[in-house]
C-alpha cells in the first residue's frame, strides 16, 4: 500500500529519475499514519496549509541566523557579493543580516512569514510558490536555500532545481536533508535524498561543488552554539559551471 502511495503520489518525474536512477525517495514507512494527512490539490501539488502552520514554523529567534550569517562572511570575499537571494527565507532572519552587506532579499511561500517579519526586512521578502517556475530574468551573486529541498513535492523537484539554476550567479549555499523526522511528527519531508544522488542532481543542473568553501564553512559553524545542528548534516556550497 505505501509502495503504491508514493508510486501514484509521490515520484519524481523523468527528468529526475534519468539522472539518479530511482523512482523516487527512500520510503517513508510512516507516511500513511502522519498527521495530518497528505492532500493534494488539482493541479497535483500537496497543500502545505495543513502541514505548516504559523503557530509552528514562524520562527522568533534569530540567533541561530546571525551566526549563519557570521559563517557567511568567514567563507566568501563579500567584496564580490553585491546580491543575495534566500529562498525559503522564513521571516528573513538571513536576509536582515545580509542587508548589512549588499542587496538582499528572499522568496517565502508563506505570507505568514513575511507578516512576522520585521519592518526593516518585510518589504525584501517575495512571497511565491517555488514549485511554479520563476519567470523573472534575476540573477544574484549569492543564493542560499537551506530547509526547503527536503520540503518539496517530488514531482516539482525539477522546477525547483530550475529556479535556483536561473537565481544563482555565481554561488549556492544549500541543505537538502536524507532523514524523516520522528513517526508522530507531520509528513513535511517527502524529498529526502542522500548526498550522492544530491551530488547527480547538481551536477547534472549545471552546478559544480566547491569542497573549499564547504569545509571553511562547516569548520567555521562548530565554533556557534545555536547554530541548528542539522544544517551542518548536508550543508554543501555549490558554483556555477
Amino acid at each position: 500500500m505505501i509502495e503504491e502511495f508514493y508510486r501514484e503520489k509521490l515520484s519524481w518525474n523523468e527528468r529526475i529519475s534519468s539522472v539518479i536512477g530511482k523512482d523516487h525517495s527512500h520510503i517513508d514507512r510512516f507516511i500513511l499514519d502522519r498527521n495530518p494527512k497528505l492532500v493534494f490539490t488539482e493541479d497535483n501539488k500537496i497543500n502545505l496549509e495543513q502541514i505548516y502552520t504559523e503557530s509552528e514554523e514562524v520562527r522568533f529567534d534569530s540567533s541561530p541566523y546571525d551566526e549563519y550569517y557570521q559563517c557567511i562572511k568567514a567563507t566568501f570575499n563579500l567584496d564580490d557579493i553585491n546580491t543575495f537571494c534566500d529562498v525559503g527565507c522564513a521571516t528573513g532572519h538571513l536576509v536582515e543580516n545580509m542587508l548589512n552587506e549588499c542587496d538582499s532579499c528572499g522568496i517565502e511561500n508563506f505570507q505568514y512569514h513575511k507578516d512576522n517579519a520585521s519592518e526593516n526586512v518585510k518589504s525584501c521578502i517575495n512571497v511565491f510558490d517555488i514549485r511554479d517556475p520563476f519567470e523573472e530574468n534575476l540573477k544574484f551573486d549569492l543564493v542560499n536555500c537551506t530547509e526547503l529541498a527536503e520540503h518539496v513535492d517530488p514531482k516539482f523537484i525539477d522546477v525547483f532545481l530550475d529556479n535556483l539554476k536561473k537565481l544563482t550567479g555565481k554561488y549556492l549555499i544549500f541543505t537538502w536533508s536524507s532523514t524523516y523526522p520522528p513517526a508522530d511528527a507531520p509528513p513535511q519531508h517527502v524529498s529526502p535524498l542522500y548526498p550522492d544522488d544530491v551530488e547527480k542532481l547538481m551536477k547534472s543542473w549545471g552546478f559544480e561543488l566547491d569542497r573549499e568553501k564547504t569545509e571553511k564553512f562547516l569548520k567555521h559553524s562548530v565554533s556557534y552554539r545555536n547554530f541548528y545542528f542539522w544544517w551542518r548534516e548536508s550543508l554543501t556550497i555549490w558554483k556555477v559551471k
